[in-house]
């Protein structure tokens, strides 16, 4: 676990968000980011992608109050298809993504972290 954490470049913050999956050559199918960063995601599906697989993930982030709409290429770094190893699904590193777009996700990390708010709108317990 260590090695993993010691991996990140960016904060990342647990969430449950509805999205659109459309992988290179493949139709388009939904996910759930189960977590996020403005480096990557993990999405949760049935589907089987691939480490090097290329795609595009569609998503509505709550930013300032206000829902927008996210569309960002990734490739898959790794993936579970074996459901007694966790969650099925991979995690995706962003790529060509821009300025504005980074902006979005660091903003929408930093509320989510900074004020006591998980990725889902609710209220944290203080700790």
């Amino acid at each position: 676990m260590t090695n993993m954490i010691q991996k990140r470049k960016h904060p990342r913050v647990s969430t449950d968000l509805n999205s659109e999956v459309k992988p290179a050559r493949r139709t388009m199918f939904e996910a759930r980011v189960l977590n996020f960063s403005e480096g990557g995601a993990f999405i949760e599906t049935g589907e089987r992608l691939y480490p090097g697989s290329e795609l595009i993930l569609c998503l509505t982030l709550t930013i300032k109050g206000k829902k927008k709409r996210c569309m960002v290429e990734g490739r898959v770094a790794w993936a579970n298809h074996d459901r007694k190893k966790g969650s099925l699904g991979c995690g995706v590193a962003f790529h060509h993504v821009s300025k504005t777009m980074v902006q979005n996700f660091r903003t929408f990390v930093a509320e989510c972290e900074g004020e006591g708010i998980d990725a889902f709108g609710r209220a944290e317990p203080p700790k």
